[in-house]
């Protein structure tokens, strides 16, 4: 820890950039803004504040501008905070064949116009570790949205995996046509998957990201925890921490709602979700009730109405079907039956007494 002389004099230099960039005004402005949008729904508190500091990125810029002072670079906020779309430098891949792995940047936006949304991947932590490690094991970042798949680079496999990457994902094609950005109900999906040396591939954590909650700003940090394989008892198991920024491009205010109406549409949906859940179940244990009371012998015949995903969620086992159209690159089914024997048997999902399913595209991942 740091002598309360070099504290006190680390104060005085953070409170002078502070002043020399005019941030202090910037605050005030982002929090009376942010105290004017919650008067509606009663008090904030200082929890909520800080949350909405962190999720504008208020902390990141703030770090990255004194880090970039101190090596005499000028840095400069751009917008108020208040207006929640602080300027974001995107990469430009190196390549043609690396950006048509991991997805688009900045420069390849349509000039018609669309609305997209920039995934920047900053770091990752947490990540379960033992003492026999391979240290020449590698992991991957998966990620899809709406039919869009990209890849990260191979990173080493350690506790805090060294990710940086950004991907460029499409919400709409058009800014004028399709349905509201808020109706689009579809999540991110984040897979990460492990490679050893030895070419073995085995699945790290997933997770669906809501990605809506940057409509409510334009500009949006948070923290993911991946969810590991389960264990026998069906729980599933924390696997690391993925830091993300998103972005929303063109950073038009006409796509800014206010954060009490994403929220409510969220909870509108998760509520329905439930709702045709239990209608599900309902229905089916009518129908097993009314098999079994068909003949006695159906109560000795294995059949699986749920199955248990990777998260140890129960699904219904149709849910983990999927068709896959390959058009025509597959010409006979021949070349079908081809196709399908080349796909690795995963032999490794059997946990206790359960067995767990894959869904098609992170059994892709890992094959």
């Amino acid at each position: 820890m740091l002598p309360s002389r070099k504290l006190e004099e680390l104060r005085v230099v953070v409170h002078r950039h502070l002043q020399a960039n005019d941030i202090y005004s910037q605050l005030r402005s982002f929090v009376t803004d942010f105290v004017k949008e919650k008067d509606t729904s009663g008090l904030t508190s200082e929890d909520e504040l800080l949350q909405a500091v962190q999720e504008k990125g208020v902390v990141d810029e703030l770090l990255k501008s004194l880090r970039e002072e101190g090596t005499g670079t000028s840095v400069a906020f751009g917008p108020s905070f208040g207006s929640g779309v602080l300027p974001l430098k995107l990469p430009a891949f190196e390549d043609a064949d690396d950006s048509s792995r991991r997805g688009r940047s900045h420069s390849d936006l349509p000039k018609s116009g669309g609305v997209y949304l920039h995934i920047r991947i900053l770091s990752g932590s947490a990540f379960g570790i033992d003492g026999d490690e391979d240290p020449h094991s590698q992991c991957t970042l998966h990620m899809a949205f709406k039919g869009q798949r990209c890849s990260s680079r191979p990173v080493t496999y350690e506790a805090e995996p060294q990710f940086d990457d950004s991907f460029l994902v499409t919400l709409r094609e058009s800014k004028e046509s399709g349905s509201p950005l808020l109706h689009i109900q579809e999540k991110i999906e984040v897979v990460v998957v492990r490679t050893e040396k030895s070419g073995e591939t085995s699945l790290v954590g997933t997770q669906k990201i809501d990605w809506r909650k940057v409509l409510s700003s334009g500009f949006l940090s948070l923290a993911v925890e991946l969810l590991g394989s389960a264990n026998a008892g069906g729980a599933a198991l924390s696997a690391g921490v993925l830091n993300l920024r998103l972005q929303l491009l063109p950073s038009a205010k006409r796509f800014i709602l206010p954060e009490i109406e994403v929220g409510r549409t969220a909870a509108q949906e998760r509520a329905s979700e439930g709702q045709i859940e239990r209608k599900f179940f309902a229905f089916a244990k009518s129908w097993w009730k009314e098999y079994l009371s068909l003949r006695p012998s159906h109560a000795q015949r294995i059949v699986k109405i749920f199955g248990a995903a990777e998260d140890g969620s129960l699904r219904p086992v149709f849910s983990f079907l999927a068709d896959v159209r390959p058009g025509r690159y597959l010409e006979s089914p021949r070349h079908a039956l081809r196709f399908v024997s080349v796909l690795p048997l995963d032999s490794d999902e059997t946990f206790g007494e359960g067995r767990f399913v894959s869904c098609l595209w992170r059994f892709l991942c890992k094959a």
